[in-house]
């Protein structure tokens, strides 16, 4: 081993300041090339664990993560059950259920099948439901002191009677505590087969007074309502249960001559599986559907007592993989742009790395050295660093994608793969420097025989034209909204690199126009009253190529850290802005009428019965209102109309404006902070219109909003098409944004009051004539639709009461999973962490030029020192010098992101909704994100200068320096 080849090894270990930067450019590279794999693993678990999350509060088991096993009824259904779930692999041990079906299967025969609970002559309608797991599924009622029983209760001894939990409503009026005997049987042709049951506890009911209520923490009750059994009466509310465990249950249903239907019931053993662990649940479920002939694989319809399985695993893993993949597409981008970031960064170290050892590389040649032998001593200068560098940015990496990542785990498969690519790409970074280094010798080698080298050019030009055909290429492209592409990615690096080489060209070259005219004029003491500035400046006018180059990439670093501040920050508001939009509120659900929510409803009269067809008063039903709800839901109803002359077809919403405000969601961006803000107007003008039309006054156009492409305007008057005749309305301003907007047509907002009012009859909030049936009126154009700013559970409460079955049901964190707008948010992590390495190029960049200016100032700053400025003065000029340069950079980063922001839309738009558009802010967080990385920057320069130019301090050395000079 030569000598050289021993220096090579650790010589970088002996460079000081300079070794940090080098370690810094290979950490980058090897972080930013190991984070793709991590953060497709985070990716991946987070859109598991949201949707998980995001499944709706009142969702059934088809909906939900969980697994139904219906065995059937009897004795064989139960054998159906043994195992069935064990060999599913991350399913916790199941519960077995045993509910009453005696009144489904002798449903449509003569006679009555009636399952009741009494205590003497007093009867209640109630029906068995055994559970296993009955000790954590029942929440004994307040004033109740039975616990669930921890052991099966069996068969009960002789004597003795079986040991039930009864609802508290139905032990309050049968008048029973826990300890009592009750009777519980069946009455069928008006005989009564009953057999004693005692009363273990009562337990409390949920809101909507029938079912038994959720344990904290778990909706077990809530994903089984769809297959409890129903009131043998009112067959659309369900029953009140007599709960006990399986094999009690199984005892008195023989004893009372009802039939069980039996069912396993399994859920996800981990609290925040992962994706990989889900995918394996749900293979296991689909080869048990097939053993047991789910009619779901053969695309039949299953009845209740047919052996199936009911999940909702396999649409939500399917939901997350879309999201996931979504995801990533979105991040792979940017992924590759860090990694080549990365290479860059090496490439520029080895670049300037040459350039300090210019001197040396000469001689080397001159002794004979080949380009490949100084290419493999470079590259194994490097070697250590790059070693530690895998592992660094490894540890990087994981820190970064956790931190600003996606909220999953990181799996160790994961990890495995981050490692493998981080050792590839610093084998990569070391490569780079050997070749680099090989092919700065082989020109050294060129020029020291003759031949001659390249002429230099004007590269900013070059690098404008580049930029402006970018720009181009990007204007004639469709527009779309989705991942960014190349294309997308490289505009604003162009941009705002090109004005910075254009806007650091002009910006000294003014400066040194500026510094001969002000020479002319300055008195001849200005140089002993003001030595650094004056130096600082005439440096900073004296910068050349060099200089120029170094602004630009501090330009174009400061400025694309600002960008992807921007960028992240309005992305994150434009996607919480559309999902307000699209979901309308925390929770929605359909309902039938919203009469039925309203006790003192008004209700059309009857017809006169000699002349039934005599048609209803033309003017507002007298009494007619909106239902009053409890504070946080409110009634809206949805149509559909058109206005004429051109009879376009619009979307129709009609809102109670007093409390429509506190109930929908209204994001955080300023389109819809506009639309919220005209609702105090709607309300009063409503209020004015309805009075009139009460009072029989000629009617007055009821006002609206517009919302999205309207043809209108502020104050413009219109017509909306109804069944009965058109009525006239007038805009009080049209907005592009409002709470429910959906994406195909505009919207326009009416108050209920005086929309309704002009109605008449028709106004769908009146009930039908007394002895009619709520569905006996003519179908209306308006379908109500209950929203609150609460929880969806909470809907129970209102809807139960009134006998109101929910339809569809929406929430605005289950609307926030549409993948565009999961992955546009999932991505604004790795955005910053982008602009903040190429914040961390230019500090870099300037570090580097201030190394190597104080290496090639030495004589003149150690002269200076001598004639009189002092140690502190040529230092003082040179981060004066360092300041202006940072902040000219940022000045003209700045500007080339406000050049770039008009095409925002075209760059960032996440899709996942029209409205409201995207619009690129360059807010104060993006401003003064890049203001803090220039003075990070400076100082860091200030600190590799005065390293630098301090590296010799004796007098001995300074005169060998300025005799070497």
């Amino acid at each position: 081993m030569g000598p050289l080849v021993r220096r090579a090894a650790l010589r970088l270990t002996r460079s000081g300041p300079w070794s940090l930067l080098v370690l810094g450019a290979f950490v980058l590279l090897c972080a930013a090339t190991a984070a793709a794999p991590l953060f497709a693993s985070a990716a991946g678990n987070a859109a598991l664990t949201d949707q998980l999350t995001a499944v709706p509060a009142n969702a059934p088991a088809g909906s939900a993560p969980v697994v139904r096993l219906v065995g059937g009824p009897g004795a064989l259904g139960e054998g159906r059950l043994a195992g069935a779930l064990e060999e599913i692999p991350g399913l916790a041990p199941g519960a077995v259920t045993a509910a009453s079906l005696g009144v489904e299967q002798r449903q449509g025969l003569p006679g009555e099948f009636t399952p009741y609970v009494a205590v003497g002559d007093r009867v209640e309608r109630a029906r068995l439901f055994g559970d296993s797991d009955q000790q954590a599924a029942l929440v004994p009622a307040d004033g109740s002191s039975g616990e669930p029983r921890a052991e099966p209760l069996a068969e009960p001894a002789t004597g003795e009677a079986a040991g039930v939990w009864l609802p508290q409503p139905v032990a309050e009026r049968l008048g029973v505590v826990v300890g009592d005997t009750v009777e519980v049987g069946i009455q069928d042709h008006g005989v009564r087969t009953g057999a004693p049951a005692r009363v273990a506890g009562v337990y409390a009911v949920d809101a909507g007074g029938r079912a038994p209520a959720d344990p904290d923490g778990t909706r077990r009750w809530t994903y089984r309502r769809p297959f409890l059994p129903v009131d043998s009466e009112f067959r659309t509310l369900p029953a009140y249960l007599i709960v006990a465990d399986v094999p009690t249950t199984t005892a008195l249903a023989a004893a009372i001559g009802d039939d069980l239907l039996f069912a396993l019931e399994g859920r996800l053993a981990g609290a925040e599986p992962t994706l990989a662990e889900v995918r394996s649940t749900v293979a296991g479920v689909h080869d048990l559907q097939v053993e047991i002939r789910d009619p779901a694989i053969a695309g039949e319809t299953a009845d209740r007592v047919r052996p199936q399985v009911v999940t909702g695993l396999p649409e939500l893993l399917r939901a997350a993989d879309v999201v996931a993949a979504r995801t990533v597409a979105w991040t792979s981008t940017l992924s590759t742009a860090g990694a080549a970031l990365g290479l860059i960064a090496v490439f520029a170290v080895a670049v300037l790395t040459m350039v300090r050892r210019t001197l040396e590389l000469r001689h080397g040649v001159v002794v004979g050295l080949r380009p490949a032998t100084v290419g493999a001593l470079a590259a194994l200068e490097v070697l250590l660093v790059a070693a530690a560098s895998a592992a660094l940015g490894l540890v990087v990496a994981v820190a970064v994608v956790t931190a600003v990542g996606p909220p999953g785990a990181i799996t160790s498969t994961a990890v495995t793969a981050g490692a493998v690519r981080a050792g590839v790409a610093a084998l990569a970074g070391v490569l780079i420097v050997g070749v680099t280094a090989a092919g700065f010798a082989w020109q050294a080698a060129r020029l020291r025989a003759s031949i001659g080298g390249a002429r230099a050019g004007s590269w900013e030009l070059v690098l404008v034209a580049v930029a402006a055909t970018s720009v181009v290429g990007l204007l004639v492209r469709p527009a779309s909204t989705g991942p960014p592409s190349a294309l997308e990615l490289v505009v604003p690096v162009l941009a705002v690199a090109a004005t910075g080489a254009v806007g650091g060209r002009l910006a000294l070259r003014l400066a040194a126009i500026g510094r001969r005219r002000r020479a002319a004029r300055t008195a001849p003491d200005a140089w002993a009253r003001r030595p650094a500035r004056l130096l600082a400046a005439r440096r900073f006018a004296a910068g050349g190529s060099p200089s120029i180059l170094v602004i630009t990439i501090v330009a174009t670093g400061l400025g694309l850290l600002t960008y992807s501040v921007a960028a992240a920050t309005s992305v994150r508001q434009v996607v919480g802005d559309r999902a307000a939009v699209l979901a309308g509120a925390s929770a929605t659900t359909e309902i039938e009428v919203s009469w039925l929510l309203d006790d003192g409803a008004a209700q059309l009269p009857s017809p006169p019965a000699d002349d039934p067809g005599l048609p209803p008063d033309p003017g507002p039903v007298p009494g007619a209102r909106t239902p009053p709800l409890p504070a946080g839901t409110t009634v809206v109803w949805r149509g559909r109309t058109t206005v004429p002359p051109e009879y376009t077809n619009l979307d129709l919403l009609v809102i109670d404006p007093e409390h429509f405000a506190e109930v929908a969601s209204w994001g955080t961006g300023p389109e819809l902070a506009r639309a919220k803000a005209l609702l105090p107007a709607l309300a009063r003008a409503d209020d004015t219109v309805t009075a009139g039309l009460v009072a029989g006054e000629p009617g007055e156009p009821v006002p609206a909003i517009g919302v999205g492409d309207l043809p209108s305007r502020a104050g413009d008057e219109a017509a909306l098409s109804t069944l009965t005749d058109d009525v006239p309305i007038t805009f009080l301003d049209v907005v592009p944004a409002f709470p429910g907007l959906g994406d195909a047509l505009p919207l326009v907002v009416v108050p209920a009051d005086s929309f309704f009012s002009w109605l008449g009859s028709s106004d769908p909030r009146v009930k039908p004539p007394e002895g009619t049936g709520k569905f006996d009126r003519t179908p209306t154009a308006y379908f109500p639709s209950l929203w609150t700013n609460g929880d969806a559970r909470s809907f129970a409460a209102i809807l139960d009461p009134a006998g109101v079955t929910p339809g569809d049901t929406e929430t605005l964190e289950h609307v926030g999973q549409l993948p565009d707008l999961v992955a546009a948010r999932r991505s604004l992590g790795l955005q910053l962490a982008l602009g903040v390495a190429v914040g961390a190029i230019a500090m870099l960049a300037l570090a580097m030029f201030a190394d190597r200016a104080a290496t090639r100032s030495r004589a003149a700053d150690l002269l200076l020192t001598l004639v009189g400025m002092g140690r502190a003065g040529p230092r003082r000029a040179r981060s004066l010098e360092l300041a202006a340069m940072a902040a000219l950079g940022l000045a003209l980063g700045t500007l080339g992101v406000a050049l770039v922001a008009p095409l925002g839309a075209r760059l960032l738009d996440p899709g996942g909704g029209a409205a409201p558009g995207f619009v690129l802010r360059l807010g104060p967080q993006a401003l003064g994100a890049g203001a803090a990385a220039a003075a990070i920057a400076v100082g860091v320069a200030v600190v590799v200068a005065t390293a630098r130019s301090a590296s010799r301090t004796s007098r001995s050395a300074d005169r060998g320096v300025l005799r070497d000079e």
